[in-house]
């Protein structure tokens, strides 16, 4: 997941050099230096971040009816990962939801849950925190996602007589 997180922070440097640097006027092996340098500046400071904070990722393509959750795991003593959920007006509120309550714990090294007891139309925020003997940590950063409606089946068996 770091190595797809890699590629689009990638992309999305690119963008901002090429805005920083298109009035500028010089050789290309210039250029593809200062080009490579802004990137691997840019892109180690981001990934150090991200594996810092310990990011949960809301999957996009998650199903109507579920949330799919993942995050990294950055202890390497954890005894399991609790997941707590909230509702919120919009995936916005998210940052400022109060009122989490734990609908699950899964074991170690485990950075993935599916939250199905969810409701079409309902925003839900999520945090994450991990545990073990010794006490537990600060919650991961807050994710949200917005339930998506579904579109009902086609009914069948349609019979004039």
């Amino acid at each position: 997941m770091l190595k797809m997180l890699g590629i689009v922070v990638t992309a999305l440097l690119l963008a901002q050099f090429d805005g920083r640097n298109a009035r500028r006027r010089t050789c290309s092996i210039c250029a593809k230096r200062r080009m490579r340098t802004f990137l691997e500046r840019r892109r180690r400071d981001i990934i150090a971040a991200i594996a810092l904070v310990g990011i949960v990722f809301m999957s996009p393509f998650a199903h109507a009816a579920s949330n799919q959750l993942s995050w990294t795991d950055n202890s390497t003593n954890e005894a399991n990962f609790h997941i707590e959920r909230t509702t919120a007006a919009d995936v916005p509120a998210c940052q400022t939801a109060t009122g989490f309550a734990e609908v699950a714990v899964v074991g170690m090294n485990v950075v993935t849950f599916t939250d199905t007891a969810v409701t079409e139309g309902l925003t839900y925020c999520y945090r994450v925190d991990a545990s073990n003997t010794g006490g537990v940590s600060a919650f991961s950063n807050i994710a949200g996602r917005t339930v998506p409606f579904s579109v009902p089946l086609a009914p069948s068996g349609l019979v004039v007589n």
